[in-house]
């Protein structure tokens, strides 16, 4: 975090119009040749599908289930077998139990001379983490890497200002302002996350030129967020930041600014009549530059430096702080469960398990596909003709009732349990880590 000392901003530099012209032409240029060179969003929409289970579904289908739910006859549809979301939640479940279960969750140790600041760091460490959930921001993290085989996680010193209660010299309960500071863990929301695809994903902070994100704020959380920038951003910049206008954001956009996934097929459009334009698009960048490349003078201007931006709408650069941190990496950290070298080629364990969880819904819905019109056709024409030279005859004599025996189905059932010991061994867990 920046520090006011004497009027002077630290690690907060004055730019030129033309020095921030740059910087956002830049994290511009950074943000759409990600998505124009990967397609990492369709991949992690059509997983998405899958984990829900929402993939496959016709108009025939949904009807069918709404006239289930109005109390008609029960009608059979088609049915999917929940196979990617039981072992997603069975991976997320042993990481979060191998590495959250620690309280603090990052322990330090000492010898008996420093056992009071051990535990001083201890005491820190687990209000930060109980502060700002850092237990569900690393489970959902665990998830998306899992998922997408692709997760991120940013860590932060973040500084929120609340309210409490105190007695004043009368005795009289008054509000008074409480500030709150901490390190605060957030997952990255991989919809919206862009990086550096020239480097290896898992080296994208230590190597990597640029990583960053992208979040919607309301009116009061933008309202919030700014002024906490009091004499840390000049004032005209932050009203431009909250006079400025969310552009058009469409789905259909490879440079689409905000990306909301459609997994049931029921998102209304944001263009037209309804759109977000009360709202605002905050997008978070860290890149490692060399200062006087883009016109910006300070101490060791011709050496590289990390530097955070933020953006407002695409339009307004609001911050701008360098980095003065001793690990001189980016405090946004990209991460792939499985990493073979392939990058961004790497199937995720949502992905392996796709086509067993389609073979085995076919296994399941094979003898549901008999309708009853093939059984007893309601026709009221004669199913079996006879020609009248049999007229006295029994009819025996010229049809026997064939018995129906169903062979298919358990040899369809055991080709579906096959399957399903087949994603057990792709996972690399068992019934019994399932409960």
């Amino acid at each position: 975090m920046a520090k006011v000392e004497n009027a002077a901003v630290i690690d907060r530099p004055k730019l030129s119009k033309a020095a921030k012209d740059k910087l956002l032409e830049y994290a511009q240029q950074c943000r759409r040749s990600f998505y124009a060179q990967t397609m990492l969003r369709d991949s992690m929409l059509l997983v998405d599908k899958y984990y829900n289970r929402t993939y496959g579904v016709t108009s025939g289908d949904v009807q069918l289930r709404l006239a289930n739910m109005l109390g008609k006859p029960v009608q059979v549809t088609d049915f999917i077998v929940p196979m990617v979301l039981p072992q997603v939640e069975t991976a997320t479940g042993k990481l979060a139990a191998t590495f959250l279960e620690g309280t603090p969750m990052f322990m330090a140790g000492a010898g008996p001379e420093h056992q009071d600041a051990a535990l001083q760091f201890n005491t820190i460490v687990k209000e930060n983490a109980t502060h700002t959930g850092w237990d569900a921001e690393f489970i959902s993290t665990f998830r998306d890497g899992f998922k997408y085989n692709i997760c991120g996680i940013s860590i932060t010193w973040d500084v929120e200002t609340t309210w409490g209660v105190k007695n004043d010299n009368n005795n009289n309960p008054t509000r008074v302002e409480v500030v709150w500071s901490g390190n605060k863990a957030k997952s990255l929301d991989m919809y919206n996350t862009f990086f550096d695809t020239r480097v290896d994903p898992s080296d994208v902070a230590k190597e990597g030129d640029f990583v960053g994100t992208t979040e919607v704020l309301t009116p009061s959380g933008m309202k919030k967020y700014t002024n906490r920038l009091f004499q840390l951003v000049e004032p005209l910049v932050i009203i431009d930041a909250l006079n400025s206008r969310m552009t058009e954001n469409t789905s259909t956009s490879d440079h689409t600014l905000y990306y909301t996934p459609d997994i049931v097929g029921t998102q209304v459009s944001q263009t037209g009549s309804v759109s977000y334009a009360h709202a605002y698009y905050k997008t978070t960048m860290y890149v490692r530059i060399i200062p006087s490349s883009f016109g910006i003078t300070g101490p060791e201007a011709n050496h590289p430096q990390i530097f955070k931006l933020v953006i407002i709408n695409d339009q307004v650069l609001l911050e701008v702080e360098r980095q003065s941190n001793a690990h001189d990496m980016f405090p946004m950290i990209i991460m792939q469960p499985y990493s073979d070298g392939l990058r961004l080629q790497t199937k995720s364990l949502a992905e392996n398990l796709m086509d067993l969880q389609d073979l085995s819904s076919n296994m399941w819905n094979a003898p549901l596909y008999i309708e009853s019109k093939d059984i007893n056709n309601p026709n009221p024409a004669a199913k079996i003709p006879l020609r009248s030279a049999a007229m006295y005859q029994p009819i025996s004599n010229a049809y026997f009732p064939i018995p129906f025996r169903d062979e298919q189905t358990p040899a369809f059932m055991n080709i579906a349990n096959g399957l399903e010991r087949f994603s057990y061994v792709v996972a690399g867990t068992n019934p019994m880590q399932q409960g």
